[in-house]
């Protein structure tokens, strides 16, 4: 049979293409009429298929998490890219769930908030947190964009502002200088102690 194929495969890619073509409608009918019953099947089966699923969870926890954490590392791109796609079809839903569950929740997120204040306000004094309470506010308050052309040079002592070279590219460069630069041209300015004193970072 695999020798009768391979022989004939070109005649059979032919005339499957040839049934497909002449037989469109009972195609469809079939297609549609199997989709009906798989889901049928499921409404009618919901509760037996999801405490299977679970109990399969259950008795295979560590495989599950092994098979999950091997596929995530293997996928870590294609993983990024679909949640990123998910999150902006979907973006006017999210925020209505999450407003929602603030207003249903409002006293254990008061009572988490109480309970973590130290770790929240350690964190908001962290590089990383910094640097995500300078990307928010330049995303939602000032409509730019917010891409580090590069890590923060300067020690630990020295509080940073994320200058924008332009509307996309930032960057790190010590508070008291960003500050006192103001004025008109501020950007353009700022731009030309980076280059002296940092150097060139492809500012435009």
């Amino acid at each position: 049979m695999k020798k009768y194929r391979q022989e004939r495969k070109e005649e059979i890619k032919q005339s499957r293409k040839k049934y497909n073509q002449t037989h469109k409608v009972e195609i469809h009918q079939y297609y549609s009429k199997c989709k009906a019953e798989k889901r049928l099947w499921y409404q009618t089966h919901k509760t037996e298929k999801r405490e299977y699923a679970k109990k399969y969870q259950q008795e295979h926890r560590v495989e599950l998490q092994e098979y999950n954490k091997k596929y995530q590392q293997a996928h870590k791109t294609k993983i990024t890219k679909q949640h990123r796609q998910y999150y902006q079809n979907h973006k006017a839903e999210r925020h209505e769930q999450d407003k929602e569950y603030r207003q249903t929740h409002k006293v254990e997120i008061q009572k988490y908030r109480q309970e973590h204040k130290k770790e929240r306000q350690e964190y908001r004094q962290s590089e990383k947190g910094k640097l995500l309470n300078s990307k928010y506010i330049a995303k939602r308050k000032r409509n730019l964009g917010f891409i580090p052309l590069m890590s923060n040079p300067f020690p630990e002592e020295i509080q940073i502002d994320y200058h924008h070279i332009n509307n996309i590219f930032v960057v790190p460069i010590p508070r008291q200088v960003h500050r006192s630069i103001g004025g008109k041209n501020h950007r353009i300015k700022v731009n030309d102690w980076v280059e002296k004193i940092i150097g060139n970072v492809g500012v435009c």
